[in-house]
Order: structure tokens, then sequence, then C-alpha cells
């Protein structure tokens, strides 16, 4: 099994233009964001964090000489290795829905909401 460690690497996306990627995966966000069903991603995404924020403090702690400089460092670490994990992760697991989106009658290329218009072209007006 590949790791993609972007959306830019999908092969869902691949026959897009960076462009046409960028505006497909905020249009899905967008989408998914809508349909509320990243709420118990979201709710894992946090739990993770504070699990590996505690993992890494104890392990920082009980193999370092200073346990306060070994449970930060052990902290951060455990933190950013949970960010990383849990990003692949989800980055995995919206494949599928990425793939169904592309499928379906909902599918645009052409930016749907004024957020991702604005993210887009930061510096344009954006009233409608």
């Amino acid at each position: 099994m590949k790791v993609y460690l972007s959306y830019k690497q999908l092969p869902e996306l691949t026959k897009f233009t960076p462009r046409q990627r960028k505006i497909i995966w905020l249009n899905f966000v967008e989408e998914r964001i809508n349909a509320r069903s990243s709420q118990r991603s979201s709710q894992f995404f946090g739990v993770a964090i504070v699990f590996g924020f505690l993992v890494g403090i104890l392990i920082g702690a009980l193999n370092s000489k200073s346990p306060e400089g070994g449970g930060l460092v052990g902290g951060i670490a455990g933190v950013a290795l949970t960010l990383f994990a849990t990003h692949l992760w989800l980055l995995h697991s919206l494949r599928r829905p990425l793939r169904d989106y592309i499928a379906s009658d909902s599918f645009s290329l052409i930016p749907i909401s004024k957020r991702t218009r604005i993210f887009l072209d930061p510096w344009k007006r954006h009233d409608t």
C-alpha cells in the first residue's frame, strides 16, 4: 500500500490540473462539513492528540535524567507524531468518499462556497 502525504498525490486527482485539484478538494471538504459527516473524525482527532501528548510525556519522563525536560520534549514529540499519523489516516480514509464525490452529481470544478472562493483568491472582493 502506497502512503500519500498530501491530497495532491492521490490517484483520484491526478488527471486534474493543480488549481482544479485544489478546487475539488475544497469543494469536497465543504460538502463533508455541510453534511456533518466529520464530527466523528473530529472527536477521534482530539482524543488522539491528548493520548499522544500523555504517552509522550510518560515515555520522555521515564527515559530522561531530568523528568521535567524529558516530559516536555516527549509531550511535544508525541503530539507531532500523533498529528502526522492522524493526517495520514484521515487522508487515506477520505479516498473512497472523494471517489464517490467525483462520480456524484454534486461534483463541480467551480468553487461552490464563498469560503472556498476566498481561500483560492484572497485579494479579490467576494461580495456575492
